[in-house]
């Protein structure tokens, strides 16, 4: 059973008084803790030097820059960061680019309270949540395309490597210079990475490559 105020969330939005309203409702759930309400990036980015959360809950539009390229950074530095999404952004490229990000929520800021409790709730798990206003099954069927959903498909550091290396036409023996591992280290962790996918040829290791942002076009 969770304890009380063990669930740290943050909030990041550049409206004060939207903020302001989150943050009352959030001190009312017992399991909840708003433990950072800020304006910007910047903050953000600056409250993490000596601060850590389990939940952030972002906008896409934020001063200076967006809250998807807010989410890439996160999972560049905290590696699995928990995010939820709540905007007034509802078109299919913003939420497909949240996606993408490796967030697990979409909420739009016409949700209830309740809705947005489900949402911290199921991202709190590790769980996909979509707000009731759009589609859910059209993108989960699309996260599922994006391989965010199966755990059994996560990839090592090491497997990254070969999969970047391979998907930006490294041959093997270039792929041993880059990566200073043998040939036959290189066929174990393609052969690896492979079954873990469930792919099955070069073609395939690029698209996968490029879907995760391994590599850029």
């Amino acid at each position: 059973m969770i304890n009380k105020k063990t669930i740290k969330v943050v909030l990041v939005d550049d409206h004060a008084i939207f903020r302001d309203g989150i943050e009352l409702l959030i001190e009312l759930n017992p399991l909840y803790e708003l433990v950072a309400n800020l304006s910007s990036a910047r903050g953000l980015f600056e409250w993490l030097k000596s601060n850590a959360a389990d939940v952030f809950i972002l906008d896409i539009n934020l001063p200076g820059t967006s809250g998807i390229e807010v989410a890439r950074q996160l999972f560049k530095e905290l590696g699995k960061p928990k995010i939820l999404f709540l905007t007034s952004n509802t078109a299919k490229s913003y939420i497909e680019n949240a996606l993408k990000t490796g967030a697990k929520g979409f909420l739009t800021k016409e949700s209830s309270k309740s809705e947005l409790f489900d949402a911290l709730d199921h991202v709190h798990r590790n769980q996909f949540y979509f707000g009731k206003n759009i589609e859910q099954s059209l993108y989960e069927n699309y996260a599922n395309t994006l391989h965010l959903v199966d755990d059994k498909n996560e990839l090592t550091e090491r497997e990254v490597e070969v999969v970047r290396a391979f998907a930006n036409g490294l041959s093997y023996k270039e792929v041993e210079e880059e990566l200073n591992i043998s040939k036959k280290t290189i066929e174990t962790h393609k052969k690896n990475i492979f079954q873990k996918l469930g792919i099955k040829n070069q073609a395939d290791l690029i698209k996968y490559a490029i879907r995760q942002n391994i590599i850029e076009l």
